[in-house]
């Protein structure tokens, strides 16, 4: 993975000292925070980042100093309150109830700065009757109806709020949302996003609320009456954008040229003429004989809109995307295809494995029952620091445990530290080089707030498609990272991987037409 080095250790910023602590980097991350602060000794973040560091480093009164010196400066940011308060518990428990109270009456309260509070009489709780909370799909069907309503007042970005929390929670297996998402991420002009959630849909099986009035009446303005139509439908508004997002046919044909106008015609007219489930897979088969993938991926895509999910189907658009460099994608498509088989065909399983499967899904639970998920931001925290420390340290298997579980802890509430967690995910998989799951956690935090993707989001996802050797997306992603606010040399580094990227483009398209 490319990294932006820190060129200038004589004016540090503190873009620069947080990238020395992901690097383990202490002694050195010590000596900058206090240049810093010898500059400019109102800078009540690097006060805190002095604090973090030398805590660190084992020196308690350096750290209680610093800490106490951000305080000062702003009292209001809750996690130095919450570092003092653990501090001052070894030998000041007055001092400790003092901040602790304070960091909890900020927002951040869990079960250690609530023991160090010290103990109240609690008066006694007048009986009231609980009330049960509505079911999971009560309010799957409640999240659906309100941002369906918000849709149809044209307040995309409200119903994204609502949306974005539910699928990356609780309901990430919901058709539904994910259909409703993709609509509005197409509405904000986030083409390539809005492809990523209607293709993730596509692949969900749809629930009850499919014939929901509200969501019908939502896919009805956009002329569709299946998420099947509206992938189609956002599949051809991306091909024609390619100037602004990225493109479905991108990102299915790799860097091969898309269809031509005749060639669509020809397509077109065979299957008006021969409307026939023999002939469009013929067609297909056709396509990918003559090395045209692209055409063979959107006529599986038309026989399983036409015909149903069928096993023939699922395989056929595997065998074309393999053909067209996109494993990942075929291997999803196999294992649909053998899900249908194992439905239709129950006794042929080797009992031996459905123990194993047994086995498998036993221990999962098991490992999954262990974790009980809280809302608790400090503990999210706790986990996303230990992320960025392992991802500083090159543990990317270990920092993306990480991110998880601070995943699974994050109050929905809490926009910006999912946005930044899902990019720390993102980063993590870069590492491990599984560049395709990494894109994936770039788009799910653009998905959570478009208004917030920062130039180094745009320039991580960029060397991820560079990696895939998607060139014209990585192109895109480095011209809109140079359309936001980047250092001087940042902007440097990003200008010179897209010009290597746009002679590596030259190289490959020289390369298709031999």
């Amino acid at each position: 993975m490319v990294q932006i080095a820190v060129d200038d250790m004589d004016t540090p910023s503190l873009a620069d000292v947080n990238d020395l602590v992901r690097s383990g980097k202490l002694d050195l991350a010590k000596w900058a925070y206090s240049s810093i602060v010898g500059n400019d000794p109102e800078n009540a973040a690097a006060w805190y980042g002095l604090g973090v560091v030398s805590n660190q480093l084992n020196n308690r009164e350096k750290s209680i100093s610093a800490f106490l010196k951000s305080y000062e400066l702003d009292s209001e940011h809750a996690p130095t309150s919450a570092n003092l308060a653990i501090l001052y518990s070894f030998d000041d428990p007055e001092n400790a109830d003092k901040y602790a109270r304070i960091a909890i009456d900020l927002g951040v309260a869990n079960e250690i700065l609530t023991g160090l509070c010290i103990k109240e009489e609690i008066p006694l709780m007048e009986a009231r009757t609980v009330v049960e909370s509505p079911s999971l799909e009560k309010r799957e069907l409640a999240i659906i109806e309100e941002s369906c309503k918000l849709i149809i007042d044209e307040k995309f970005e409200e119903a994204l709020d609502i949306i974005s929390p539910a699928v990356e929670g609780e309901f990430q297996s919901s058709s539904e949302l994910w259909t409703i998402c993709s609509l509005c991420l197409l509405k904000l002009d986030f083409v390539s996003d809005a492809t990523n959630s209607i293709e993730f849909a596509g692949n969900l099986t749809p629930s009850n609320w499919a014939t929901n009035e509200y969501y019908i009446k939502v896919l009805n303005l956009f002329d569709c009456e299946t998420s099947h139509e509206l992938m189609m439908k956002i599949g051809l508004l991306s091909a024609d954008d390619s100037e602004e997002d990225f493109s479905l046919d991108d990102d299915i044909s790799g860097e091969n040229e898309s269809i031509s106008d005749v060639d669509e015609e020809i397509i077109n007219e065979e299957i008006e003429l021969e409307d026939s489930k023999v002939v469009l897979i013929t067609n297909a088969q056709k396509c990918t004989e003559d090395g045209d993938h692209v055409s063979a991926v959107q006529i599986w895509k038309n026989v399983l809109e036409r015909f149903g999910s069928t096993s023939e189907a699922w395989r056929g658009m595997a065998s074309a995307l393999e053909a067209a460099g996109h494993i990942e994608k075929s291997k999803q498509c196999i294992s649909k295809a053998q899900e249908i088989e194992s439905e239709l065909n129950p006794n042929n399983e080797n009992d031996d494995v459905d123990l194993i499967s047994a086995a498998e899904s036993a221990r999962m639970q098991t490992i999954a029952n262990q974790y009980e998920p809280k809302d608790d931001v400090n503990v999210s925290i706790e986990w996303y620091n230990k992320g960025l420390n392992l991802l500083g340290e090159a543990k990317s298997s270990e920092a993306l445990h990480c991110f998880e579980q601070s995943i699974k802890t994050i109050p929905r509430e809490e926009k910006d530290l999912r946005v930044r967690v899902h990019n720390g995910k993102g980063h993590a998989l870069h590492q491990m080089g599984e560049y395709s799951q990494s894109i994936q956690a770039y788009h799910q935090a653009i998905s959570m707030a478009p208004e917030s993707v920062t130039s180094r989001t745009l320039y991580n996802m960029g060397s991820s498609y560079a990696a895939m050797e998607h060139f014209r997306d990585a192109i895109k992603c480095f011209e809109q990272a140079l359309d936001r606010d980047m250092d001087a040399d940042d902007a440097e580094l990003c200008k010179a991987q897209m010009n290597r990227c746009n002679l590596l483009l030259k190289e490959q398209i020289k390369l298709q037409r031999n």
